[in-house]
């Protein structure tokens, strides 16, 4: 596929996301050939549409959709926290200033300065949010080491309150579906539903619903 020079225009952003949902279906545009080893960190991304970004309208999203569709599926801005992305970044950029893989076929566009620190404060202001407090809630419980063992094999460990209860459950088979695809070991359903439980006892409680006449919804007999 030769380059294409896209103006951030609804035209551009409509063929980018066409780019994209192909090199997703594809497993990447390069997947296991392309770069030989080099990407192979990077090659097992879970398929992620471009309309499933963050803000996917943004300038900054068709800067990930156009740079890092290159090479592999589009990344979630949340497979890193904050602190892991410079690093991540300056490691793809590093990869892309090779400008082909070692066949000497694919060329590969490289962000400007201007482009990657937008596509990093995207990145960052998306990312992973994690825990900070001291320890775990219940850190004892067996859900809570089950939650630290399984999570911690793909990311620094999400915050409990990150969802409410009801969201919960298909964020965590979302990420059961993610370990497979990334080729992580198999939780079994008793483990999804440990984790699941203890996630729900501790996650963020959902807003108030407040009605037309100024009372919120639990205030209501």
């Amino acid at each position: 596929m030769r380059p294409v020079v896209l103006l951030y225009t609804g035209i551009g952003l409509a063929i980018m996301a066409v780019t994209a949902t192909h090199a997703a279906a594809q497993g990447g545009m390069m997947h296991r050939g392309g770069m030989g080893g080099m990407m192979s960190e990077q090659a097992q991304l879970p398929e992620l549409l471009p309309e499933q970004l963050p803000e996917p309208k943004s300038q900054e999203a068709a800067l990930v959709i156009r740079y890092c569709a290159q090479c592999h599926n589009l990344p979630s801005p949340a497979t890193h926290d904050a602190k892991e992305w410079p690093e991540v970044v300056g490691r793809m950029t590093g990869y892309m200033s090779g400008g082909m893989h070692r066949g000497g076929i694919m060329h590969v566009r490289q962000p400007t300065e201007e482009e990657s620190k937008a596509i990093l404060d995207y990145l960052q202001r998306n990312a992973l949010r994690t825990f900070s407090g001291p320890s775990l809630p219940d850190p004892e419980s067996a859900g809570a080491k089950r939650f630290a063992a399984v999570c911690n094999r793909c990311h620094a460990l999400p915050d409990p309150g990150l969802h409410t209860g009801e969201e919960w459950p298909s964020v965590v088979e979302r990420m059961r579906r993610n370990m497979n695809v990334m080729g992580k070991p198999a939780i079994s359903d008793s483990e999804t539903a440990e984790i699941t439980d203890y996630l729900q006892h501790h996650a963020r409680r959902a807003a108030r619903q407040i009605e037309p006449d100024g009372q919120s919804d639990t205030q209501r007999p």
